[in-house]
């Protein structure tokens, strides 16, 4: 059987040298098609399937609040909120809470500017991640007036400190204060979970309980682990319980309610996922149908190249090779062809993932986790076996013992017989339903695309451009900002060029509502 099978792949390796050029059209189109699909599973595997880089993902719940009556959804808390939910619900082991930001780090060579997430010391504990190096920080580092201290990501300590052995202890300048380095996250360690922008530098919260602030300035970002055997409806129940008597107890303005100020919670890797599962979905689906386009494609040049050996195929089956050997030789030919695809389609997958993170929309998440693994070769592995009984047996219609006597007869002219005839005609029509369908879903996205991009913003970007800039707290002090906010302007004012200028705590759309919008 053995033997077979090598002769088999040695002859079809054979009869595509003798036909370079349906070798080449051929194992182009199935790269094709098969490179499209490993990339897009790529993302689809990183993206919707792996489960997320914490211990136990299953039990991460992103807490949101809401305004309905204003149509904010999915809003942040305010460090009241968090400390209301912390005391007085019973579904979690452990709750966190974060707010992004930057900070300038000095390194031995240049300073560099980073993203930042100030979280509170349970934030690593819920998340189950501990630092591979030194520790999390403790209750006295979290508290109002505590030590300078910070813990930093895997990629910031081989970037800006070379992986230095001695980093836990040492004193770097954190906006321009001396911060200790207390810890080291493990290098897979990606947060904010899903965010596109990763924190390298993580500083305790120090929020006073005390004194917690404005129950209307939102701008914490919360996580919570349930506790074994606590699903997410049991904790949404027990929070509609906890709002209805915060609000019959009317304790405060502002309170968490169920029906003005409710609080809403999402399974965390589907909170991170949102609503790139649908386009990523409907992505795969399409570059389907691509490999499908492409297999009907190479079984027509197969079902027309056929023809042209009838001869073969009588002298065979007239050898007493019977349908079954016939078989294992179009598989044997089939094989080659993937095979060869395969490689080239891995290759062009590399490519197209590339251009894909390139690319890539923000609202795309995990990009960074996006990669071709063990999981996607054994997805175009089995996409390989798939496409090669999609094709690889198409002569086969036109083989079978009846057939023999008919090819002996017409072995030195060309014959096609009516079900061949059939199937090819079947083919093309399939081919050509699947290239409109596809023709007209991109149409329709492309409508959707430009539909987006005619949106009124609200105001006119023509001709405005924007930049940020951040002040170390420690060298400017308030007077000292707005003199420094009221120069800069001025100056940039009386440019050659510039017909205004202004400045703003944040820019439309983007721009964080806090406080003072609710």
């Amino acid at each position: 059987m053995l033997s077979h099978s090598l002769q088999d792949i040695r002859y079809a390796v054979r009869m595509l040298r003798k036909n370079p050029g349906f070798a080449a059209v051929s194992i182009l189109t199935l790269a094709l098609g098969i490179g499209a699909n490993t990339a897009i599973f790529s993302v689809v595997n990183a993206v919707l399937l792996r489960p997320l880089p914490f211990r136990e993902p299953n039990q991460l719940v992103r807490i949101y609040s809401e305004f309905p009556t204003m149509q904010l959804s999915k809003f942040w808390l305010s460090p009241p909120e968090l400390i209301d939910i912390q005391r007085d619900a019973k579904s979690w082991q452990a709750i966190g809470a974060w707010a992004p930001g930057g900070q300038n780090i000095g390194t031995d060579s240049e300073p560099l500017r980073v993203t930042s997430a100030v979280i509170t010391r349970g934030m690593i504990d819920t998340l189950g991640v501990q630092p591979e190096r030194g520790r999390n920080f403790t209750e006295e580092e979290d508290r109002n007036g505590g030590p300078n201290v910070a813990i930093i990501s895997h990629g910031l300590w081989i970037r800006a400190f070379g992986g230095a052995n001695d980093i836990i202890g040492k004193q770097i300048q954190v906006n321009s204060q001396s911060t200790t380095v207390v810890g080291v996250m493990p290098p897979n360690f990606a947060f904010p979970p899903g965010s596109s922008d990763q924190a390298d530098v993580f500083l305790p919260f120090q929020f006073d309980p005390a004194n917690p602030g404005n129950r209307g300035s939102h701008f914490l970002s919360v996580i919570g682990r349930l506790k074994p055997g606590v699903t997410i409806s049991q904790a949404r129940s027990e929070m509609t319980s906890l709002m209805a008597g915060w609000k019959s107890e009317n304790r405060a303005q502002h309170l968490l309610n169920p029906e003005r100020h409710p609080v809403v919670m999402l399974g965390l890797h589907e909170d991170v996922v949102g609503s790139a599962r649908r386009a990523v979905l409907l992505l795969m689906v399409a570059v389907a149908a691509v490999l499908l386009i492409a297999c009907v494609n190479v079984a027509n040049l197969l079902l027309a190249r056929a023809e042209s050996r009838h001869r073969e195929f009588a002298v065979r089956l007239a050898l007493g090779a019977g349908v079954k050997r016939m078989i294992q030789q179009f598989l044997a030919e089939g094989f080659v062809l993937v095979f060869l695809s395969a490689v080239l389609g891995i290759v062009l997958a590399f490519v197209g993932l590339k251009l894909i993170l390139l690319f890539a929309p923000d609202s795309v998440p995990r990009t960074d986790e996006i990669r071709v693994d063990l999981i996607v070769l054994a997805f175009t592995l089995g996409l390989s076996v798939v496409a090669v009984f999609l094709f690889g047996l198409a002569p086969l219609a036109q083989v079978s013992e009846r057939n023999l006597a008919h090819w002996i007869r017409s072995a030195g002219q060309r014959s096609i017989r009516g079900s061949s005839q059939l199937l090819r005609r079947t083919l093309v029509i399939a081919e050509i339903s699947l290239a409109v369908v596809l023709v007209i879903a991109s149409g329709l996205m492309i409508r959707a695309f430009w539909k987006l991009q005619e949106v009124n913003t609200g105001f006119d970007p023509n001709g405005v451009m924007s930049f940020s800039i951040n002040l170390p707290a420690t060298k400017y002090k308030n007077p000292d900002r707005l003199r420094f906010a009221e120069t800069l302007q001025q100056r940039l004012a009386s440019l050659p060029g510039v017909t205004s200028a202004s400045l703003a705590g944040g820019l439309p759309p983007l721009r964080r509502i806090n406080a003072n919008d609710t």
